[in-house]
């Protein structure tokens, strides 16, 4: 009941700020138009508009989710700007302090990507005992989404090439389903032709920190040996492999793409939960020193 509870708090959360920035951007922008908007206003305006579109039909395909919280109050920067353009006599002062930040988390948001980019791609290790573990993602129906259908094809392609493998299904049960990650994973997987024998159902993680804990424990009690690939989505192998490397095994990619219509979304909150993550593990070297 916590994770449910917690994940409903988001929902709210979600939805009040998707309403305030459709609310705000349409303000902004009919204030803009009122005041005397140039073409680069009506530039900002349409793209206020495309990401608030994206927020809409984003929320309409997967529910409201926390991804929906950065992409809307990105969406209300550009109409900002345009408003503030417009004003009299304000024009440079006004755009000036929006401008600056939003360069500045523009580079900071580039080097997050180029990271996650990187740590997507890196090269495989060629020994041949390897364990893959499939990271879950959080479904409110009782069907995996496509986000999971696109992580559990990767799994699929691995299956092909190495009919052996043996895989290590991650995630529990999430919303309010009575089904886990896990299981949704396996059902798939065999439905397509996967021996049950080749996986390993981990259904107790709610978070990736929690899956990968769990799957670091189980590769230490039953494949001691072996080296770990995790499946996930392309943003999401960085902060994976990083937690892993916090529990010291090292984790090697296998990247799955993400679908278009969750990019800005996931790459925007993976962004947020990284910096969290990193000041997190700074708090505690800091603590440890000092002690």
């Amino acid at each position: 009941m916590r994770l449910n509870a917690l994940e409903e708090k988001y929902a709210r959360l979600s939805r009040a700020t998707l309403v305030a920035s459709v609310a705000l951007a349409a303000a902004l922008a009919g204030a803009s138009v009122v005041q005397g908007a140039s073409a680069p206003a009506f530039g900002a305006i349409a793209a206020s508009t495309a990401l608030v579109a994206l927020n809409v039909a984003h929320v309409h395909a997967y529910g409201p989710t926390f991804g929906v919280i950065p992409t809307a109050v990105l969406s209300v920067l550009p109409v900002l700007c345009s408003a503030a353009a417009a004003a009299r006599g304000a024009a440079r002062a006004a755009l000036a302090v929006p401008l600056v930040a939003g360069v500045l988390c523009a580079l900071v948001f580039a080097c997050y990507v180029v990271a996650f980019a990187v740590a997507a791609h890196l090269p495989k290790d060629s020994g041949r005992n390897r364990v893959y573990a499939v990271l879950g993602h959080s479904s409110p129906t009782a069907n995996p989404t496509d986000e999971l259908v696109w992580r559990l094809e990767r799994a699929l392609r691995v299956h092909r090439a190495e009919p052996g493998a043996r895989f290590v299904l991650s995630g529990g049960r999430t919303w309010a389903s009575d089904v886990s990650e896990a299981q949704l994973m396996a059902d798939y997987l065999l439905e397509r032709g996967v021996p049950a024998e080749s996986l390993v159902l981990e259904d107790a993680s709610t978070t990736t920190q929690e899956n990968l804990e769990n799957v670091c424990r189980i590769m230490r009690q039953s494949f001691p040996t072996a080296t770990l690939h995790v499946v996930t989505s392309d943003y999401h192998e960085f902060r994976a492999a990083s937690i892993a490397r916090g529990l010291g095994v090292v984790a090697y990619p296998e990247a799955a793409p993400t679908p278009p219509l969750r990019l800005v979304q996931d790459w925007l909150r993976e962004v947020l939960l990284v910096q969290s993550m990193q000041r997190r593990a700074l708090a505690r070297r800091l603590a440890s020193s000092r002690g």
